[in-house]
């Protein structure tokens, strides 16, 4: 199972307590998976995806709110990989009603209809129908991608990094949605990619506390140890390139100091130089692998490293 997997497993345990909360989910499943259809009946909709835990909730919530039982039913031949797709159907006489208490689609004085592609204000006017409302829309349409720790840890991934995105196909619902992120100190980007409007996320803390965000408590727990076993490992990367990098600076050094020592001693010989500097060439000579710290300290009293 997917990391992403999980979290959503974590997330469809907790219950939505609230009326206002129920209608705010069931908007925003309507507004991220759901496909409208208008006839000369009115308005219903339908929504299709392969996630069945989305599928319950949308069915519960409408059975809560308007006490109707929806049956979901498989699509035939909707086949995308391994996942068949599957489409929770609403008759009409609920889904006209269902779509203008979520205010999707409005219906002016003189009866002519429009569709608002963003959030009605309505819905989200508490902070817990927000929140609410962000964490519906990344079970519909969110993934979350981590780099491997060991094997069986986390899913394979392409990525170098850490990555979070909701996929939106319209570009206000992808605004809307990153203004309520931004209300709860999440700092998105976003992008348009194969005609698709994404939101996204890079930086680990702030994915981590993302799934903290939606109640997820043991994923949570999970990503911030690979977090920290990540940093742990980039440190000591760093710092063994880096000893190795001084360790070859050392001895590319002591390599051209030595050769030039050589040099010296089989021209003029190593005695014709001042006192000083035949003690610093014999010393290189002795210790090849010595550091200028070393050899300031074995020279003694009165060296320093630029006088070495």
């Amino acid at each position: 199972m997917s990391y992403t997997s999980d979290v959503k497993k974590e997330m469809n345990e907790i219950q939505i307590e609230n009326d206002c909360c129920k209608m705010a989910s069931l908007c925003a499943s309507i507004n991220t998976l759901g496909s409208l259809v208008i006839n000369r009946e009115g308005f219903t909709f339908s929504i299709k995806t392969d996630n069945q835990m989305v599928l319950d909730n949308v069915r519960n919530i409408i059975k809560s709110l308007y006490s109707e039982t929806i049956v979901d039913v498989p699509v035939d031949e909707e086949i995308v990989g391994k996942c068949t797709l599957r489409e929770l159907v609403v008759p009409k006489e609920i889904g006209n009603r269902i779509l203008k208490d979520c205010g999707i689609v409005m219906l002016d004085e003189s009866n002519n209809w429009s569709l608002n592609t963003s959030i009605d204000h309505h819905i989200i006017m508490e902070d817990c129908c927000k929140k609410t409302y962000i964490k519906t829309a990344f079970m519909c349409v969110g993934t979350i991608s981590v780099p491997v720790a060991s094997e069986g840890d986390f899913e394979s991934n392409t990525k170098s990094g850490y990555h979070f995105e909701l996929e939106f196909t319209n570009a206000e619902q992808s605004k809307a949605v990153a203004n309520l992120m931004g209300e709860f100190g999440f700092i998105t980007r976003r992008v348009d990619r194969n005609g698709k409007s994404v939101v996204y996320m890079k930086e680990s803390e702030s994915i981590a506390d993302f799934v903290g965000f939606v109640g997820a408590t043991k994923s949570y727990l999970r990503l911030q140890e690979e977090i920290i076993k990540r940093e742990m490992r980039n440190s000591i990367n760093r710092q063994s390139n880096c000893i190795s990098a001084n360790i070859e600076k050392t001895v590319n050094a002591s390599i051209v100091q030595i050769t030039a020592i050589n040099t010296i001693d089989d021209t003029i010989g190593i005695t014709s130089l001042p006192e000083h500097l035949q003690k610093i060439a014999l010393l290189r000579k002795s210790h090849p692998d010595a550091s200028l710290i070393e050899l300031v300290n074995l020279y003694g009293e009165g060296a320093t490293k630029s006088g070495i």
